[in-house]
Order: C-alpha cells, then sequence, then structure tokens
C-alpha cells in the first residue's frame, strides 16, 4: 500500500497480542516526486559588501534588512563569517513559488523548512552565494564550474560601483557564456549611484553585443524573459536619421538590471516576477537519456555504522535508491562497486533525480571494501558497466594521420627525468591589459582550436601534431618516416574503453589566455577546474612553435595532476586559475587512462 502512495515504511515496534494476531507500529512517510517542481539554479556573484547574502536573506525570508545585515545572519555558515560579515563558503537557500505564483516561503503561520517548501512549490530557484572577495576566488570558481548554474545574478553596489572585482566576475560570466542578470543594491541611499552604474556597464557590454535594460516594474519584468516587439517602437516618427541607432540597439542582447533595497523592499516585487518566469535549459531528452554520472563535492559521515553520505549533482541520467553503481577514481585510477541505498533533495527523503538536480546520497560499502575505501570530493558515481569490468586495457592505432613530433613525443616519457631540473625563463613584461579586452576573440579562439564536427586529434595550420605521438614507440616513428599517410602506430597508444572506466593522470586541452602578466612555459603550475574536479595541474608540454603563450592567444596543452587522477569527460569546460592575477578558459581534448 505505502509502494503504491509513492511512500516509504519503515518499521518501529511490534507487539503480539494474540498466538495468530500482532500489532505494529510503522512511520510512513511520502517520498517527494522528482516531476512536480521546476528547478533553477542561480549563482549570486559580486565585489564584497556588494549585500549578495543580504538579499538572499530577504528574498527566502521575507524580512526586510535593518542596515546592519540582520538578514545575512542565516546565510553564513562559520563564526569567522559572522564576525567579518564576508562569505568565505558556498552556501545554499531556495526559494518556492506554487503554481498560482506566489512565493511559499512564508505568508503562513507555521514554520517553513525546506522540506515543505520543496513538498508544496511548483517551482524552486536555488541560490548559490558565492564569495566576493579575492582572497576566496577558488572558492567562487569552484562554485561556478562544479554546480553548473543555470543563470548568474550579478550584483552591483550604488554606493562602491563597479570595482575591480565586479569587472573580473563580468568577465568571467561573458567567458563562460553564462546568461546573468544584474541587481544594482543599496538604492535606498545611492539613489545618484543608479545612472552611472548603467554607463559604466553599457561601456563593458557594448563589446560583446550587449547593452543593459533597467527593470523597474513587473510587467516589463516578466516581458523581457520572452522579449516581443512593442507597438511603439514599430510607429514611424519621422525621425530617419535615429533609425540605423534604434536597428543596431534592437539587435543587441538585453541583459536586465533591477535597482533594488534591502531596507525599504523597493523593487523586490520585480525580481520575485523574473525568478518566476525565468525556465531552466531543456535537458532532459538528452542528459537524462544518457549513463549515469553523479558528480560528488561534499562527503559526510554520519555515524559509524552508517555509509558515507555524499553531496553533489546529478550530471547526467537517472539514479534510483537501490541502484548498484561504480565509484572513483581512487590512487590507483579504478573504480570500485557501492549501491545507493538513500536519496535525497531538499532535506525531502525522494525515490530518484535526474540530470540537473543536486541530491544527497547515502552509499552502502560492501563489507569487505569499508576499511580501504577512501572518499574525496572531485570523485564520480558511474553506472555499472554494460561489459566486463576490471579487464586489462586496450591499445589500438590513434585516430587521425599519424605524424613523428619530437616535442610531444618526450612530454609524457620524460617527464620524470625533467621533474627536478628548472629551467631559465625569461620575464617578458607586458602592458595589463583589461580582462574585457582580453576575452574579446574568446569564442573565435575556441571554434578555431576545437570544432566539434571535424577530427580534433588533427594537426592545426601551424604543423602541431596530436598528442597521441607521445605514447609511441621509436620505431613507429621511423616507420611513418618511410611510409607516411599510414597508421602504424598499432598496439601503441592507450584507448578509452566504456566498459572500463578509469581516472587519468595526463589531459590534453586547448586553452584560451584570459590574463597573464608573462609568458606560460612548461613547468607552469595552476589550479584546473573541470566540473567537480579542482586540483593542482602541471603543464607537462604546450604544443605551440615557441613553446609558449601569452594573455590574448591559445594553444594546445598537455597537464598533469600532481597529487591523484581524476575522471575527465572529453569536451567539457575547463577553467585555469594561478594566483589571482591568470584566468583561463578552454576544453578537454583528449584523456589518457592512467595504469600504474
Amino acid at each position: 500500500m505505502a509502494a503504491t502512495l509513492d511512500a516509504t515504511l519503515t518499521h518501529v515496534t511490534a507487539r503480539r497480542v494474540a498466538p495468530h494476531r500482532a500489532v505494529a507500529e510503522v512511520y510512513i512517510r511520502k517520498l517527494a516526486d522528482t516531476q512536480q517542481s521546476v528547478e533553477l539554479r542561480v549563482a549570486v556573484m559580486g565585489a564584497n559588501e556588494a549585500g549578495k547574502s543580504t538579499l538572499i536573506g530577504v528574498l527566502t525570508q521575507g524580512e526586510l534588512d535593518n542596515g546592519r545585515g540582520s538578514a545575512r545572519l542565516n546565510m553564513f555558515r562559520h563564526l569567522h563569517e559572522v564576525k567579518s560579515g564576508r562569505t568565505s563558503s558556498l552556501s545554499h537557500e531556495i526559494l518556492g513559488f506554487d503554481a498560482q505564483g506566489n512565493v511559499v516561503n512564508y505568508g503562513c503561520s507555521e514554520l517553513m523548512t525546506a522540506e515543505r517548501i520543496g513538498e508544496r512549490s511548483a517551482k524552486l530557484v536555488s541560490f548559490l552565494d558565492l564569495a566576493g572577495h579575492s582572497k576566496y576566488q577558488r572558492t567562487t570558481l569552484h562554485g561556478l564550474s562544479g554546480y553548473c548554474p543555470h543563470r548568474a545574478m550579478l550584483l552591483i553596489s550604488a554606493t562602491a560601483g563597479i570595482t575591480r572585482i565586479t569587472e573580473e566576475h563580468l568577465g568571467l560570466l561573458l567567458a563562460l557564456d553564462l546568461p546573468f542578470f544584474a541587481v544594482i543594491s543599496k538604492c535606498d541611499i545611492a539613489a545618484a549611484g543608479v545612472q552611472p552604474v548603467l554607463r559604466r556597464l553599457a561601456e563593458l557590454l557594448q563589446p560583446h553585443n550587449k547593452r543593459p535594460l533597467l527593470i523597474t516594474d513587473e510587467n516589463l519584468a516578466r516581458n523581457c524573459v520572452a522579449p516581443q516587439n512593442l507597438i511603439l517602437d514599430t510607429i514611424d516618427n519621422g525621425e530617419d536619421e535615429d533609425t540605423p541607432k534604434k536597428e543596431e540597439e534592437s539587435s543587441m542582447e538585453r541583459v536586465c538590471v533591477f535597482p533594488v533595497s534591502c531596507v525599504r523592499g523597493s523593487g523586490l516585487n520585480a525580481l520575485h516576477a523574473y525568478l518566476l518566469a525565468l525556465q531552466p535549459p531543456n535537458t532532459r531528452h538528452t542528459t537524462q537519456q544518457e549513463s549515469c554520472e553523479f558528480q560528488i563535492d561534499e562527503i559526510f559521515h554520519v555515524g559509524e555504522s552508517a555509509g558515507p553520505v555524499v553531496g553533489g549533482l546529478m550530471a547526467r541520467g537517472q539514479l534510483y535508491e537501490g541502484d548498484n553503481l561504480i565509484i572513483g577514481p581512487f590512487e590507483t585510477g579504478e573504480f570500485r562497486r557501492i549501491s545507493v541505498r538513500t536519496i535525497y533533495r531538499n532535506r525531502a527523503r525522494c525515490g530518484g533525480v535526474r540530470a540537473g538536480h543536486c541530491a544527497s546520497l547515502g552509499l552502502a560499502i560492501p563489507p569487505g571494501e569499508r576499511g580501504g575505501m577512501r572518499l574525496r570530493a572531485g570523485m564520480v558515481l558511474l553506472g555499472v558497466p554494460e561489459g566486463e569490468a576490471g579487464k586489462p586495457m586496450k591499445f589500438g592505432a590513434c585516430v587521425g594521420a599519424c605524424k613523428s613530433n619530437d616535442q610531444a613525443k618526450e612530454i609524457v616519457l620524460n617527464h620524470q627525468q625533467s621533474r627536478d631540473k628548472s629551467k631559465n625563463r625569461k620575464n617578458v613584461r607586458r602592458k595589463n591589459k583589461n580582462l574585457l579586452q582580453d576575452i574579446a576573440n574568446v569564442e573565435s579562439s575556441l571554434t578555431k582550436t576545437i570544432d566539434n564536427d571535424q577530427n580534433i586529434y588533427k594537426s592545426d595550420s601551424e604543423g602541431v601534431d596530436k598528442i597521441e605521438d607521445a605514447y609511441r614507440s621509436d620505431s613507429d616513428c621511423e616507420k611513418d618516416k618511410l611510409s607516411e599517410g599510414e597508421c602504424t602506430c598499432r598496439d601503441a597508444v592507450l584507448l578509452e574503453d566504456p566498459n572500463n572506466p578509469r581516472g587519468c593522470m595526463f589531459f590534453q586541452a586547448s586553452v584560451h589566455v584570459l590574463r597573464h602578466s608573462t609568458a606560460i612555459y612548461p613547468g607552469f603550475q595552476c589550479t584546473v577546474h573541470v566540473g567537480n574536479v579542482r586540483q593542482t595541474a602541471i603543464i607537462e608540454g604546450i604544443l605551440s612553435r615557441n613553446n609558449e603563450v601569452r594573455a590574448g592567444c591559445g594553444a594546445s596543452l598537455v597537464f598533469r595532476f600532481a597529487r591523484a587522477p581524476e575522471y575527465l569527460v572529453t569536451g567539457r569546460r575547463l577553467l585555469l586559475t594561478a594566483g589571482q592575477g591568470t584566468r583561463g578558459i578552454g576544453r578537454v581534448t583528449q584523456v589518457f587512462p592512467y595504469v600504474p
């Protein structure tokens, strides 16, 4: 009966009252329907002290701020955040709307927990509060890369205006091609600062064919989600000289800007209407039909007897309670079997999750693996392969035309010998350009280097060969010199086997450097963000003529993880950072399975 009602039945106590009669006490819990609500993930970005946590607190709690940060107290997770007022970790809050468009977080007498909000909501908006201080930039980048937000809300203070950190966050959003809208906070104490912010924002967005649009009422907020041509815009007023300018402005993409005040409450209704009208991208027919992949971001240990609890994002496929999966990669690059015991979404138990949902999974570790299975953030849960798991790696011919390349050949084979050697590098000074100017040609650079419709392993116009040659033997290279055009590297190249997934230590990516003070040479250490993976990597090779890459240029780089193998998928976006002055963006083009 409980299964028919989509509920779970838990046995509590039982007492026998007669030889053939007994009384049992059970606990029945209704499972949350995974299809009943639409979830929209919004990343909140902006400079420190712009009011990000305060705005999230006002939107989700329904109480205005007192001007001294009372609304942001529930957003903080650590004591030092309360004392300093700066967010240093990722925090989540949800805003629910019912079928009539009313906010369900408040407006009733009972206490609304996250579980009740999820049950009564037809649409959920999940806010991801990111850190704004430059000290916690790695946490901010990890939130953008690991949680895959559908939209971004860029907060700008009317008192401080657009600062350097604001320009940096804006540049990241433009480089990632992530849809976003802006919110100007603190308009109650600096109403005159709205227009200067709009003018500066228009200057920054103009090179990217975008322009800001000020939203002050609810009707305009609903219409800007699905733009419609107004009747007044089609009437000829006889001013022919302004016609080309109007046509140019109409072709530019609009970025909505909301002036709000968390103390007086002005502009919050328009922002609520806009969030209600936004819809997440439709990935139901693509990622849900693929194999299961759950990216692990956090790990919790509830008790000694219970198994670990992992939290993260369902990247593709579907997952249900009781499914048998494989988890990894471990230090040897292999995956091990595990099963799912329970699934929770928004602190409410549910029977399953689908692609695009954030959830927490209770895992059941096999008895023989409890002592040696050490889980860490960055691992993934995959579906059990259909073929035989654990079989030896396959070797075969490489993809594309075979050519000898000594530079790519020495990248992997000789990295152990050159690991302790230091190279004399010349420091070449260059002018520090604006980040937005450096990323003006990012899209064209990535399109030129990575073309999904063509073979990504072919050499480019500069004569740079593919990295598969690094796994070829000397005899094969000699044969290529005698017979060009024929693939003779059979049984020399490691191939990815979908029936035997493994982690990788080496991978190749096409990267466009957005900002760096000098040139980047082999041996450069940086932090790589690919999905839920965040680890230090070493550039072992740069496939270019000068063996270097500078700001504003792109090249194919060979990376090596410094600590442990990771699971990467070809085609995923990559973020590269080093300190506070280096930024790079690209995509993974080749993964080499790790075999110890």
